[in-house]
């Protein structure tokens, strides 16, 4: 799985023009969050959790 800082990717929750939700794990506090990120960001990380 990827990671950006703190939290670990688990899957794509879904995508528009401009941005990807993604269901990650923050790693700290064990507790499930949604990252929103700008495409440009998405696909330097190699389209996480695709």
């Amino acid at each position: 799985m990827k990671r950006i800082g703190k939290y670990e990717i688990v899957r794509k929750l879904g995508g528009g023009a401009t941005s990807t939700v993604y269901l990650a794990l923050d790693q700290f506090n064990n507790q499930q969050v949604a990252l929103k990120l700008f495409n440009a960001i998405s696909n330097l990380l190699g389209g996480a959790g695709n």
